[in-house]
């Protein structure tokens, strides 16, 4: 990655702005970044830079990229916001955008959606490209071609031929070739994977069905998405696509009409959208075309519908019961009941600003929000508090005693029980917080992961039990992808 010395502010602020975007946790498609340029600055294209996403993604990758950064606002001197959005101008055939640099000026800093090698991040070193084409094609094979259970422990003894045949029965973005390199954990995981679906989808008879990622269907639904988000006020539908339907892969009955995708998001309308899904969810004996959203298995797999049942009863027993954290983590935890906790911290380490929160429970995670999402939330209950994350994020590096001395003061009120027991308590907290000698791989991601952290604590404690309550209900349903216009799907875990 090449690093930029020479750019001035106003350049910085919006490259700024370009990485939080890419860096949304509903982005899903973001990798890497690229400064390819830096030209003379009396030239219209102040840098040119690349976004590094999927090939298969490139498309919705300029999409959510023009709209995110369209409901941003141009930095003043105070590092505020002011009252002029930023300037976005895609390409009307390239997979690129033009962002202006100053709203007085026509500057741009050229944005170029470039695709990656790996084929995604969601399935780490391997790529969500071919992880979930793997996991498709080992659903065709035991559903399509085998008479009984993939056998777990030897993948690899299945012949080539067998291998071939599934395929046909695919539709991914991912060659045959790619996916039959996955090996070891992630074999495992699909291979699990597939024998749990077999059974949930009650055993349907041979070339029922076929799989699609990232291409047919899949795609079809896509566009049906971004139809309706864009027809739709914005708080009518979910912000990103993950947090309407985050299925990865579809099934859809081998003679499935797929131009009713399109006829049913015509009309604009979510929940049309939404009523169509479930009908093609709720057939019988077999469903006619679902959703599966998918995480790694590492020794049992768990398969649950999700959406089916009404939105009162989601969220039913999540509720505020408290919170905790240690002097030296970044983490702060909200506890929710049902044994789950919302993990709210920094994910970009010491690199970047990319505070969010994360479901954990029992099994695994099972979901994120941005951080953007949790203030909308919480300021609907009157929290009162303006996030920006940017600001905080710099504050933290370049005036790392005021953000410490805001957290030793969030700390005294909440965590007073971890901070160390001596007289002169108040100048040592901030003396080790600034100088990275309570957490030292990341002093800088440190001070600002907590101040947000126990922000939202601070928050939540301030309302009262009811609207506390309600607002992490808010923040677990979004995070789940439960919202009341997500729609039905199901989950493998």
């Amino acid at each position: 990655m090449a690093t930029i010395t020479t750019y001035d502010e106003k350049v910085k602020k919006i490259l700024d702005k370009i990485l939080v975007a890419a860096r949304d946790s509903n982005f899903g498609y973001y990798e890497d970044y690229q400064v390819k340029d830096y030209t003379d600055e009396n030239k219209k294209v102040r840098m040119t830079m690349s976004v590094i996403v999927p090939e298969a993604q490139r498309t919705n990758a300029k999409t959510f990229l023009t709209r995110k950064l369209r409901d941003y606002k141009y930095p003043v001197a105070n590092a505020g916001q002011s009252g002029v959005s930023i300037v976005v101008n895609p390409h009307p055939s390239l997979r690129q955008l033009d962002v202006i640099v100053n709203p007085d000026d026509v500057q741009v800093i050229r944005v170029q959606i470039k695709p990656s090698s790996s084929g995604g991040s969601r399935g780490g070193s391997t790529g969500a490209r071919i992880t979930e084409s793997a996991q498709a094609l080992y659903c065709a094979l035991r559903f399509n071609v085998l008479d009984s259970d993939i056998p777990s422990s030897n993948g690899s003894a299945i012949n080539t031929a067998d291998f071939q045949t599934a395929w046909n029965s695919c539709d991914c973005d991912a060659t045959l070739e790619e996916v039959l390199a996955v090996e070891g954990d992630w074999q495992k995981s699909c291979i699990l994977g597939a024998n749990k679906l077999y059974k949930a989808f009650k055993s349907p008879p041979k070339n029922y069905y076929k799989f699609y990622r990232g291409s047919g269907v899949d795609a079809l639904i896509n566009q049906a998405y971004l139809k309706v988000k864009n027809e739709e006020p914005l708080e009518t539908v979910p912000a990103s696509e993950d947090k309407w339907n985050p299925a990865d892969i579809w099934l859809a009955k081998s003679d499935f009409d797929s131009s009713q995708i399109p006829k049913a998001a015509a009309r604009g309308l979510v929940l049309n959208l939404n009523q169509f899904l479930e009908e093609q969810f709720n057939t019988t004996p077999y469903q006619t075309l679902a959703g599966i959203s998918l995480k790694k298995i590492r020794s049992s797999a768990n398969i649950a519908e999700v959406n089916t049942n009404p939105i009162n009863e989601r969220a039913k027993d999540i509720e505020f019961n408290g919170y905790r954290s240690s002097y030296k983590s970044i983490d702060v935890y909200v506890d929710m009941g049902k044994s789950k906790e919302m993990q709210f911290r920094n994910f970009g380490s010491e690199s970047s600003a990319g505070w969010q929160g994360e479901i954990s429970g029992a099994a695994a995670a099972q979901g994120k929000i941005g951080g953007a999402e949790v203030w909308t939330i919480l300021n609907r209950f009157d929290a009162g508090y303006t996030f920006d994350n940017q600001n905080i994020w710099r504050l933290s590096d370049s005036s790392p005693q005021q953000i410490s001395r805001e957290n030793y003061s969030l700390m005294q009120t909440y965590l007073p029980n971890e901070l160390p027991q001596v007289v002169n308590q108040e100048q040592q907290v901030i003396s080790e917080m600034v100088n990275g000698q309570i957490n030292e791989k990341t002093p800088r991601s440190y001070r600002y992961s907590k101040r947000l952290g126990l922000q939202v604590v601070d928050s939540l404690s301030n309302m009262k039990k009811e609207d506390a309550d309600e607002a992490i209900k808010d923040i677990y349903l979004y995070a789940s992808s439960q919202t009341k216009t997500s729609s039905i799907h199901w989950k493998l875990t």
